[in-house]
This record gives structure tokens, C-alpha cells and sequence, in this order.
């Protein structure tokens, strides 16, 4: 079976905050064979629940049959912030918001986050560096309105990413 059980010393909640309790939480680890043949893993970790687990795993089984997604899934691991915030922009924003807040949330991507932290992995984005990023924007001149513009821009586009999981 591809689902493990694992016990962590922090304990996550439904919406991702960190509880200070420990438990334990499932991974999701699935071998399969990419369309070139080759043998590829497929590995998704911290569900409360073994439900959740099986649910993700039998989900992504049947995705990663197809062709097109197991070359996605392998490239999402890679994807960098910037790669990231413009999938979100024209996918969510876009459709979401009113034609002026896409193109303020469009101009604060490009202009204030990707020069900071545009290069950075996504799965290796950290708390510390984000402060750090705006630490730095506020060091550069920029006043504290348009810094925290950013930040509700980002954390917006964040905590989608954080709810899908990438």
C-alpha cells in the first residue's frame, strides 16, 4: 500500500495552522512509470486523515495514468514562485476579480514579489524569506502601503497554493 502513517511532534490543523500537539499524520507515496518509460515517484505528505490519504492517492493513480499529467506533476515540483504566481494570476485572479484588481494584483507580482523571491522553489519558499523580502522592500525606499500591498497579494496567492496542496 502506498499510504504511511507517521507520527510528527506539531500536529497541523484543518486549515494548516500548527496545533503544538503531537499526532499522527499520513503520506501518500505512489511508483509509477512515466510516459518515456522511465520509473518515477510520486510522494504528498501531512493528511490528518487516512481518509484523505486514500482519497489523494486513488486520485492521483488514476492521473498519473495519463500521459499529460505525470509530466505536469514532475514539473510542479520545480515551478518557482514567479512560474507559480502567474499560473494563479491568469487562472484565479483573472476570473475571480474585477478587471482593475487583476491588473493591480499583475503589476504588484511583477513589480514588488518576483524581484525578491521570483527565483525561489516553491516547496522551498520560507516564512523567514518572505519577511526577509519585505524587509528588503522597505530598506529600498518603498513605503510601508505599498509593502503591504504585497504582502495581501502574495499571502492571497499563497494560501491558495497552500490549499492545493503544491
Amino acid at each position: 500500500m502506498a499510504v504511511r502513517t507517521r507520527q510528527v511532534k506539531n500536529k497541523r490543523d484543518a486549515n494548516g495552522v500548527l496545533t503544538g500537539r503531537a499526532g499522527t499524520v499520513y503520506d501518500v507515496n505512489i511508483k509509477y512509470t512515466t510516459p518515456d518509460g522511465r520509473k518515477a515517484t510520486y510522494e504528498k505528505g501531512g493528511f490528518l486523515t487516512r481518509k484523505e490519504a486514500l482519497q489523494h492517492e486513488a486520485e492521483m493513480k488514476t492521473k498519473l495514468q495519463a500521459p499529460t499529467f505525470a509530466a505536469t506533476v514532475k514539473a510542479q515540483r520545480k515551478q518557482t514562485v514567479k512560474e507559480y504566481l502567474d499560473e494563479w494570476v491568469e487562472s484565479y485572479a483573472r476570473v475571480n476579480l474585477r478587471p482593475a484588481t487583476y491588473d493591480g494584483y499583475k503589476r504588484t507580482i511583477h513589480n514588488y514579489i518576483v524581484p525578491y523571491i521570483g527565483h525561489v522553489a516553491l516547496n522551498q519558499l520560507s516564512p523567514s524569506m518572505i519577511d526577509k523580502a519585505f524587509q528588503e522592500m522597505l530598506d529600498k525606499g518603498l513605503k510601508p502601503g505599498t509593502v503591504a500591498g504585497a504582502k495581501r497579494v502574495l499571502s492571497v496567492a499563497l494560501n491558495h497554493a497552500r490549499k492545493y496542496r503544491y
